[in-house]
């Protein structure tokens, strides 16, 4: 009596481990099919990317860019190389991705900013702080300052320009916004290339501004100085030039 019991107990545990063992064979099929479904099916397809801040680009060459497949999984797309692929390009500054269950893949676009447009033989092309060449769209326009000067070499968007020229005009604008940002907006023109150094034209009454071979911060100082008497006073009109060429001197030419 007792081995058959012992018998039956045994034939019962091995009917258990077997029911146990089709369960999890079961459970198993049934999590790959639903990886397999979520990993193929059209659930978690990417349907739509939300662009933000992309001027110089519209969505289908972002998209392009992005270099995702149709209809690619949300799940398996990898943030970080989409974001590496982007910020490759010379003209994005950083990116950040998001994405938005259960189909929408969302970028925040920071692109490079012009800081003043070059005028090549007429053409006006914008320039960033280190000397790229930025696209411009058709039909924008921007109230940046005009670098003008004879310049050398090719110039076109996607380069740096180079040059002591352009050298000599970039570093006048990297200085003024470091030192004197408030004038940013009151400087029409920067002309580079000339014997007496750089000749700045004011936004009111364009009057001529030499500021010399050096346009240190201290010139920066007086200039600010005296726009700021000047435009107190509405007298703009009345002045012929202003000459910051030498040291710790202000020569304001009058007209008669």
């Amino acid at each position: 009596m007792t081995s058959r019991k012992k018998r039956n107990q045994i034939e019962t545990l091995i009917r258990r481990f077997f029911q146990t063992l089709i369960v999890l064979i079961l459970l198993a099929l049934v999590g790959r099919g639903y990886v397999l479904w979520l990993s193929s099916g059209d659930t978690f397809a990417v349907a739509h990317i939300q662009v933000k801040g992309a001027d110089y680009f519209d969505e289908t060459e972002v998209l392009k860019q992005c270099g995702l497949a149709d209809k690619a999984n949300l799940r398996s797309v990898s943030l970080d190389v989409v974001q590496a692929r982007l910020e490759a390009n010379p003209f994005i500054e950083s990116v950040a991705v998001h994405k938005a269950y259960p189909r929408q893949l969302r970028l925040s676009i920071r692109e490079k900013q012009p800081v003043a447009l070059l005028n090549v033989q007429g053409s006006l092309l914008c320039i960033d702080k280190e000397g790229l060449v930025l696209p411009a769209r058709p039909g924008r326009l921007y109230e940046l300052p005009v670098i003008s000067g004879r310049f050398e070499g090719q110039i076109e968007a996607g380069t740096k320009a180079g040059g002591a020229r352009i050298k000599e005009g970039l570093n006048f604008i990297r200085t003024l916004l470091a030192d004197q940002p408030d004038l940013y907006d009151k400087i029409s023109e920067v002309v580079v290339g000339h014997d007496k150094g750089t000749l700045v034209y004011t936004t009111e009454g364009s009057v001529p501004v030499w500021f010399g071979k050096n346009a240190s911060s201290e010139k920066m100082r007086y200039f600010d100085a005296i726009y700021e008497e000047l435009e107190s006073k509405r007298q703009f009109a009345k002045v012929k030039y202003i000459d910051l060429r030498y040291k710790q001197q202000v020569i304001l030419g009058m007209r008669s």
